[in-house]
């Protein structure tokens, strides 16, 4: 049985392809599902320059850039497929890229032609206008809809897992019934877009009664379940969609630990031989490699003992 996840971004150990916490989220259960040797198929966008990085001018103020996908990300892709769907009336060509690893596969759907569709998914989450930010999710829908068609046998699918509301427009152009779960991954506005009425109309065909539609709301209504990412998250999402709350349960995240945890400190632990000493060797260890790396990014960057705190989060508004 094959599980697909559809996503707006995925963190791999290579390439610029995600902005936050869902993408990391996704990257690790793309490797646990290798490692376990999972049939699993993780459908995002190729974004040609990734999402944002940092210079600095003369006086320090950071200046964000795009980040072009390194060719070490790239050579890593094979093409698997190239179809056309219509977007705006017109034909788009989308070409489906594929990092493979054990069974699991990512699928990067990247828009080569025409130019307008090119300039859709040249960045993760930045667009200029919400008729901009529309034609990129409705060409993830699409695309992934045609993709799944023509390279996955439907009767296989075990579920199809709606990675936060920008994916919940997929049933609209793929009708596969009992297969779908909406994972809510906050309950926060920033996760439950609304687009215009008309866009929906003129795109997809069917006439909503609201002027604005709720994107979770879609995703709830057609998915078989929901699924948020905690038990507190469960709780807070009861206040803001108790209509829906019947088909709603969580699951709490968890990690991928051979990501997110020093190798020789794991290989100490396993064996029962982790000593002080060993720990605070291995934490200067990382220390020196976490001042490394900030001293690439801002050269002239004075650590020496100064206290270092992290925000580990994606910069918002």
């Amino acid at each position: 049985m094959v599980i697909i996840s559809i996503t707006p971004d995925i963190a791999l150990d290579v390439g610029f392809t995600y902005a936050g916490g869902l993408g990391v989220l996704e990257g690790d259960k793309f490797y646990a599902a290798a490692k376990l040797g999972l049939e699993y198929i993780v459908i995002s966008l190729f974004y040609r320059n990734g999402y944002v990085t940092y210079e600095f001018d003369e006086k320090d103020n950071p200046i964000p850039m795009p980040q072009p996908q390194p060719k070490e990300f790239l050579d890593m892709l094979k093409p698997e497929d190239e179809f056309k769907i219509k977007l705006k009336g017109e034909d788009v060509t989308v070409r489906a890229w594929a990092y493979t690893l054990n069974k699991a596969k990512a699928i990067f759907l990247e828009s080569v032609a025409p130019e307008w569709a090119k300039k859709l998914v040249d960045r993760i989450y930045i667009e200029n206008s919400i008729e901009e930010k529309f034609y990129k999710y409705t060409l993830l829908a699409k695309a992934a809809a045609e993709y799944i068609r023509r390279n996955i046998d439907i009767e296989r699918i075990r579920y199809i897992d709606l990675q936060e509301a920008y994916t919940a427009i997929l049933p609209l152009s793929l009708r596969i019934p009992g297969k779908y779960r909406l994972i809510i991954h906050t309950p926060g506005p920033w996760g439950h877009p609304t687009f215009p009425r008309y866009l929906l109309e003129k795109e997809y065909g069917f006439k909503f009664i609201g002027n604005q539609v709720v994107l979770t709301e879609i995703g709830l209504a057609i998915a078989k379940e929901g699924i948020t990412v905690s038990a507190k998250h469960f709780d807070v999402m009861n206040k803001v969609i108790p209509h829906f709350m019947e088909k709603v349960r969580y699951v709490t995240n968890g990690i991928n630990i051979d990501r997110w945890i020093d190798t020789k400190l794991r290989e100490r632990i396993e064996k029962g031989r982790l000593e002080l000493d060993d720990f605070i060797e291995i934490r200067e260890r990382l220390q020196n490699e976490l001042i490394k790396y900030l001293t690439s990014i801002k050269s002239n960057l004075k650590v020496s003992d100064n206290f270092i705190v992290g925000w580990c989060r994606r910069l918002v508004t």
